[in-house]
C-alpha cells in the first residue's frame, strides 16, 4: 500500500501549471519476519524484504497565490521597480518557481499587503525642470512672448531620501520668475484714424521701427499722410480794363490790373514788425524746444493737437482795449500767441501792442489774464509783474481735450501750440526702455518740435534754414536757434512761399464801419467849428 504526501511549496507566482507529480521517494516502513495472510504463514523473504512502502511525491501546486498582487492590481500609482528568481524548478525544469518583487507606490497611505515587507521610502527624480503650469496660459499665448527670467531663490527645499541637491536643481536655482510681455488689446490714441478716413487725404508712407515690433506686431507706428486742405475754386470777377468814366467831357481809364501782392506785401511787413519786436541782438524768429510722450500701446498720447490755443493770440488776449468816437481800435496781433510761450516772449509782443497807447496818459492799467500779471506806466513803459500758474493751468484746462488732462503741463501747451499750426515736428526718439534679458522694448517714444510765437515765424525758419543750410537737429537735440542778423539778411524772401500765411491774412481782414467814419468826422468837425466861436 503505498501513501501519497504532498509537499506544498508556497510563493509560487507567476507562472500556472497543470496539477502534476513525481515520485520523489520510497522508504519501508514495515519489515516483519513473517505474517500470516489468511492462515498461511508467509516470511519476509517471500515478499521481497518489506511488507510497506510509504511513498512521498512532489507535485505543482496548481493555483499557487500572488501575493504581489494588491501592486499589480493598484497601476499605475504603484509599479515595478524590481523582480528577482527566488526558486528554480529543478525537478520539472519548468522555470523559476518563485520570485521576488519591488514594486513602488505613490500613495504612502496604501496599506502594506501580507507577506510583503515595507521598505523605508525611496524617491526617483523623474524631472529637474520647473514647473511650468503657473506660466502655461502666458507661455502658449501667441501674443506673449517671455521678456525676463529671474532666480528668485536658491536655498535648497527638503528633498526626499535619495534625491540630491545637484539632481534637482543643477544651476543651483530652485525657483525662477518669468516675465511675460504681452498685447492685452490695442487702443489707438493717435490721430491717424481722422487722416485715414478724410477723403482728402492719402496715405504716403508707414514705417515701423524694428525696435518698435514685439512678436512681429509694431507698437508704435508712423504713417506719412498727404491732405488737400482746400479744393480748387473757380471765381467769376468784373474786367475792369478798358472801362471809361467821363465827366463834363473829360474822359479817363479807370482800369486797372487787380493787385495781387496786397497779402504778401502784409506778410514782409509782419515778419519786419515781428523781427524787431522779437528779433534780439543775436536771434531773430527763434523757437522753443517742445516735447511730448507717447505710451506704449495706446496707454497716453500727450502728442495730440488741441485746438483750444485759438484764445491765446495776443488779439484775443487783449481784445477791444480803447474807444474812440464811433470806432474800436484793436490792439495786439492777431498772427502771433505769446501767451503759449515765456513771459519774456509775452512782455515784448504786449509790450509794443501797448507802447503806442500809453504816451499820451489814456492808457495806464494794470491786469492781468491767463496768469500773468502787466502794468503799464507812462514813464517805464509795459511791465511784467508776475505769474501764477494756477490760474494759467486752469484756463488751459478748459482749452484741452479731456484726453489730455493726464499729461503734463509744458504738454497740454505744445498741444495747443500744435493746434495753432505753430510747431514743426523734429523727430521721434525712444525715451524709456525696458530691458528684459536680450530683449529691448520701447514703451515710452518722445517727439520733438521746435515751435514758434507765430505761423509765420515758422513758415520763415522751415523755408528760410535750408536756403542758408542750418538744420534743425536731432530728436534728441533739436536745433531752435533763431536766426542771426547775417542769416536772417541772406534769406531769400521771394523764394519763400508764404500762401499759408496769406490765406490766414485775407481771413483776418476787417472792413472799416463807414457809418461810424463818418460820425466821427462829423463830429470832429462840429467840435471844431464850435471851439473857433467860442474862443
Amino acid at each position: 500500500m503505498k501513501t501519497l504526501a504532498l509537499l506544498l511549496v508556497l510563493g509560487v507566482i507567476n507562472s500556472v501549471f497543470a496539477a502534476e507529480c513525481r515520485l520523489s521517494g520510497s522508504v519501508c516502513v514495515d519489515t516483519s519476519p513473517s505474517k500470516n495472510i489468511s492462515g498461511v504463514p508467509v516470511t519476509l523473504a517471500e515478499v521481497g524484504g518489506c511488507w510497506e512502502y510509504e511513498d512521498t511525491y512532489t507535485c505543482i501546486k496548481p493555483n499557487a497565490v500572488n501575493y504581489c498582487q494588491p501592486f499589480v492590481n493598484a497601476q499605475p500609482q504603484c509599479w515595478q521597480t524590481f523582480s528577482q528568481c527566488a526558486q528554480m524548478d529543478t525537478l520539472f525544469n519548468s522555470g523559476c518557481m518563485k520570485f521576488t518583487q519591488s514594486w513602488r507606490c505613490n500613495d504612502q497611505t496604501m496599506p502594506t499587503p501580507v507577506n510583503t515587507i515595507r521598505l523605508d521610502d525611496t524617491y526617483t527624480l523623474l524631472s529637474s525642470d520647473f514647473d511650468p503650469a503657473p506660466c502655461a496660459s502666458l507661455a502658449s499665448n501667441p501674443d506673449c512672448q517671455i521678456a525676463e527670467s529671474t532666480c528668485i531663490s536658491t536655498t535648497p527645499p527638503s528633498l526626499p531620501p535619495g534625491i540630491t541637491t545637484s539632481q534637482v536643481a543643477p544651476d543651483g536655482c530652485y525657483q525662477k520668475q518669468n516675465v511675460y510681455a504681452c498685447f492685452t488689446g490695442r487702443s489707438d490714441t493717435s490721430e491717424c484714424d481722422g487722416y485715414a478716413s478724410n477723403p482728402n487725404c492719402t496715405l504716403e508712407s508707414s514705417s515701423c521701427n524694428p525696435a518698435d515690433k514685439i512678436n512681429g506686431q509694431c507698437t508704435f507706428e508712423q504713417k506719412t499722410f498727404r491732405c488737400m486742405s482746400q479744393p480748387g475754386q473757380t471765381n467769376t470777377v468784373t474786367d475792369c480794363s478798358g472801362q471809361l468814366f467821363c465827366q463834363n467831357g473829360n474822359c479817363f481809364d479807370k482800369g486797372y490790373t487787380g493787385d495781387t501782392d496786397f497779402a504778401r506785401s502784409v506778410a514782409l511787413m509782419e515778419a519786419a514788425r515781428e523781427a524787431g519786436v522779437y528779433g534780439a541782438e543775436t536771434e531773430i524768429f527763434k523757437g522753443f524746444d517742445s516735447r511730448c510722450r507717447i505710451k506704449l500701446f495706446g496707454l497716453a498720447n500727450c502728442c495730440k493737437k488741441s485746438s483750444g490755443g485759438g484764445g491765446f493770440s495776443n488779439f484775443n488776449l487783449l481784445g477791444s482795449a480803447l474807444g474812440t468816437g464811433g470806432q474800436v481800435l484793436d490792439v495786439g496781433s492777431s498772427y502771433v500767441y505769446d501767451a503759449l510761450y515765456d513771459g519774456s516772449t509775452l512782455q515784448q509782443g504786449l509790450g509794443a501792442a501797448l507802447g503806442v497807447l500809453g504816451a499820451d496818459g489814456l492808457f495806464n492799467p494794470s491786469f492781468s489774464f491767463y496768469g500773468f500779471s502787466f502794468q503799464f506806466l507812462p514813464s517805464q513803459g509795459f511791465i511784467f509783474t508776475g505769474f501764477d500758474p494756477t490760474t494759467l493751468a486752469i484756463q488751459i484746462g478748459v482749452m484741452i481735450l479731456q484726453e489730455l488732462l493726464s499729461c503734463e503741463q509744458q504738454e497740454q501747451i505744445l498741444a495747443m501750440r500744435s493746434g495753432q499750426n505753430l510747431c514743426h515736428e523734429i523727430g521721434t526718439y525712444c525715451s524709456s526702455v525696458l530691458k528684459l534679458l536680450s530683449i529691448k522694448i520701447c514703451i515710452e517714444h518722445t517727439k520733438s518740435y521746435c515751435c514758434y510765437n507765430s505761423r509765420l515765424a515758422r513758415i520763415l525758419n522751415e523755408q528760410g534754414r535750408g536756403q542758408i543750410g542750418k538744420g534743425w537737429g536731432g530728436a534728441k537735440s533739436p536745433n531752435c536757434s533763431g536766426f542771426t542778423q547775417a542769416e536772417f539778411a541772406s534769406i531769400d524772401f521771394s523764394n519763400i512761399d508764404l500762401s499759408e500765411f496769406t490765406a490766414e491774412i485775407m481771413a483776418n481782414i476787417k472792413m472799416p464801419n463807414v457809418g461810424a467814419s463818418s460820425q466821427q468826422v462829423q463830429t470832429s468837425v462840429q467840435q471844431k467849428v464850435q471851439n473857433y466861436y467860442q474862443r
